[in-house]
């Protein structure tokens, strides 16, 4: 295995893996001298994606459509958010980036304790509404800490991270109709989120100096993305667990093809 492959093992493993309770305070204050603007966008990213995330993880536990690693999964989602917005607090932010944080917090709050209870449907419907409110101010810090850099890498790892985000989003809102949850507007936004995940893919296409590695993850994610849509499609059964699982592939590749945009300000 060649170490950019190794390295994007690692980032799958360390982002998802137990070792996301160990963010203490005293680590991130270590970690947070050596953040770059590429890594800070990347966290802001991931808060995107983890909002979707921990709804799809509940919508999963609800219907009893838990494979083993729904509830691991929520827990993990909730203690990264918790842990990056820490991090990007202490981030040496402009005023305006600041101020959005301030605003994700307040949302994040009630979000969370939703999270952690027992699921059922009252609870679902209570996290989707705040979850309309939490996911465009969570977009709202990325696209100006992306602004504040002004480079062409953080246009592409906002651009990357951004698929992460739909990629959960997608299942996310098939669960949530599976479980009688929401109705035609929330269908309406399934269907925009499926646009922007093709929209991301071509920019992300167009990138002319793409590496090999890039390229193939570019490939991997267009498949899977034709499968979700075919299995979207299908009125004929319950399809969660194909979709469950094809949104977690989506999710690992955009995750490594994020950390290449994000390390090409490191060369």
């Amino acid at each position: 295995m060649n170490n950019s492959k190794g390295m994007m093992m690692k980032r799958t493993k360390l982002a998802w893996g137990l070792c996301v309770l160990l963010f203490s305070s005293a680590v991130t204050a270590a970690w947070q001298g050596r953040m770059t603007e590429n890594d800070a966008i990347d966290k802001a990213g991931m808060q995107r994606m983890l909002s979707q995330r921990i709804l799809k993880s509940y919508c999963e536990l609800g219907l009893g459509e838990d494979h083993g690693t729904s509830k691991e999964q929520l827990l993990q989602a909730v203690n990264l958010f918790d842990a990056h917005l820490l991090q990007l607090e202490s981030f040496p932010a402009d005023d305006a980036v600041k101020a959005s944080l301030a605003k994700v917090r307040e949302v994040w709050g009630p979000y969370r304790d939703l999270a952690v209870k027992a699921p059922g449907k009252d609870g679902a419907r209570l996290m989707l509404e705040i979850n309309h409110q939490l996911l465009p101010l969570t977009h709202d810090v990325v696209v100006k800490m992306e602004q504040a850099s002004g480079t062409t890498s953080g246009r592409l790892v906002n651009v990357a991270g951004r698929q992460r985000m739909l990629s959960q989003r997608l299942a996310m809102f098939y669960l949530l109709k599976l479980w009688g949850v929401g109705g035609p507007a929330e269908d309406g936004l399934a269907d925009t989120a499926a646009k922007e995940f093709a929209a991301g893919l071509k920019e992300l296409r167009a990138f002319r100096a793409n590496p090999k590695e890039a390229v193939s993850l570019l490939d991997n994610l267009e498949r899977a993305y034709q499968l979700l849509l075919r299995a979207r499609a299908d009125k004929a059964g319950n399809l969660s667990f194909l979709i469950s699982t094809t949104s977690e592939r989506m999710l690992d590749d955009a995750d490594q093809l994020t950390g290449l945009y994000v390390a090409l300000d490191k060369k």
